[in-house]
């Protein structure tokens, strides 16, 4: 298995026969340093496992402790195997965001591992099954040498012309972003939604080019302000959670000490407003607005400006009074039998996002056996992550199945998160999951080894592919792992190509 998924065999060599560029070296001095940083922290969440799994072990089903008993070996496999730290990440998310979440999650709330879930062992199978699935489709990958030849930015001087476009990059990134928001148009948002990936590639290169120093960057802190009242014109979390986990990860590969006490400071200050925007952002949601066509985003604005956000900016661990106001909603909201994940019980936070086995069995715990494959589903989900230009489209796939079950009246759209593999499992069985999961996984590790050979900077490589990490963690669904990969990194490639070549054809003038 070592041989099969060594993938620090991924890294490319920079030059042919002569020394790496200065800022090459740089970059791959400051990935190693990255993946010695990660590698502490992943050993230290994997003994934490251990001693889940272990205290757990008494008190759970024997099946169950045996399947995620398993994913945490696999875990360790890819561990061992895998020394591009970051990969390993994508690859192994499922352990984390399944398996791992759920047990700190329990044991953090002083609650029974498998209280509050229809079917623990259906959906730990689920995850198991997902893991396996992605670790054979990376292995697959790498196996058959399946990349790109290409390495059409990998020196010097294509760099330094492509940095020339960083602000326009940018801005052409976000204004993208913004028109999701203003116009409804689902063709405007299509072009607009794959034209988005900009702004990552942008602000990668801004912070090469000051060379990891925050502070000097006006374009970092102008986009994140930008962001952020995107996201509050959307009523979404994921715009911003996108921000955090790019900064995340720059910090991770720039700082050149990870702990101090000013970042303490500032990762706790961050947490409480992240939190706070998200109370806010959940309780005007459960008004139901958003099934209204009015803007959510007055309200929106309304509950985040109150005290209760410097309450919660302060005391993040706390309850406030909109947390509370949200509280009395879902209680009612279960009482009247309405779908809802129930292990989570009135617990809102943004953090139950990251614990997704409970999301999965709150559709596949109650859906029993699939004895048919339904063609006409997955390809309309493979249709809705087309551009849309001229092309009918229809309703999410996870709405449609809470409809199909009677879990939710017809018409109440919600876009409800039941993970991918759940979609995939009520849309075909376990073989068709299984399948489908390896295809998908196989075809990010494909567009990363793409990006590798494209770039020939990890550097690069982490920063725009962290946003991906969102797809697999926050926002977990079919159509959103299918859009990046058949809209955004196509996109983002050819717009690189493209800059290249007329910035050289404007420095020959």
């Amino acid at each position: 298995m070592s041989n099969l998924l060594q993938m620090s065999a991924l890294t490319p060599s920079i030059s042919c026969g002569g020394p790496a560029p200065r800022n090459f070296e740089r970059d791959a001095s400051l990935a190693a340093r990255f993946d010695r940083r990660l590698s502490k922290f992943f050993a230290l969440l994997l003994c934490g496992y251990a001693i889940l799994l272990v205290v757990y072990a008494p008190l759970a089903e024997l099946t169950f402790t045996i399947i995620h008993a398993f994913m945490f070996l696999i875990t360790v496999c890819l561990f061992v195997a895998i020394k591009d730290r970051f990969l390993f990440f994508l690859v192994s998310n499922t352990a984390w965001f399944w398996s791992f979440s759920t047990y700190l999650y329990a044991a953090t709330h002083l609650k029974p591992i498998e209280d509050g879930l229809f079917s623990p062992i259906r959906a730990s199978s689920l995850g198991l099954l997902l893991l396996i699935a992605s670790a054979l489709a990376a292995g697959f990958v790498h196996f058959f040498r399946i990349g790109s030849p290409a390495a059409f930015l990998r020196s010097e001087a294509a760099m330094r012309v492509l940095s020339r476009f960083r602000g326009l990059i940018v801005a052409v990134g976000l204004v993208s972003l913004s028109v999701t928001a203003i116009f409804p148009n689902p063709t405007v948002s299509s072009v607009a939604g794959a034209i988005s990936f900009m702004t990552w590639l942008g602000l990668a290169l801004e912070l090469r080019a000051v060379r990891g120093r925050f502070t000097e960057s006006g374009l970092l802190w102008i986009s994140f302000g930008f962001a952020a009242v995107v996201a509050l014109a959307l009523n979404g979390r994921s715009v911003l959670f996108s921000f955090g986990l790019f900064l995340i990860f720059a910090y991770l590969i720039f700082a050149p000490r990870v702990w101090n006490a000013g970042i303490l400071i500032v990762a706790y200050v961050a947490f409480g407003a992240f939190t706070a925007f998200s109370d806010a952002q959940i309780n005007v949601r459960s008004t139901g607005i958003l099934g209204t066509g009015r803007s959510a985003l007055w309200p929106t604005v309304e509950k985040f400006a109150s005290i209760d956000t410097l309450q919660t900016i302060l005391f993040p661990f706390g309850e406030s009074a909109i947390r509370q106001e949200t509280t009395d909603r879902l209680r009612l909201s279960l009482l009247e039998g309405s779908f809802g994940t129930r292990y989570f019980g009135l617990d809102s936070g943004f953090i139950t996002r990251l614990v997704n086995l409970p999301y999965a069995d709150s559709v596949c715990g109650l859906s029993g056996a699939i004895d048919r494959i339904r063609w006409d589903r997955l390809a309309d989900i493979l249709v809705n992550a087309m551009p849309y230009v001229g092309i009918e489209k229809t309703e999410g796939y996870a709405d449609i199945i809470t409809w199909d079950m009677g879990l939710r009246d017809v018409g109440n759209i919600g876009f409800p998160m039941i993970t991918s593999v759940c979609e995939l499992y009520t849309m075909g069985g376990w073989t068709f999951a299984f399948v489908a999961s390896f295809f998908f996984m196989a075809l990010i590790v494909f567009w990363y080894r793409v990006f590798l050979d494209a770039l020939g900077s990890r550097v690069f490589l982490i920063l725009i592919f962290s946003q991906f990490a969102i797809s697999l963690t926050f926002t977990t669904a079919i159509i959103t792992m299918l859009v990046p990969v058949v809209r955004g990194f196509p996109t983002t490639l050819l717009a690189l190509f493209l800059l290249k070549g007329v910035g050289f054809a404007m420095k020959a003038r």
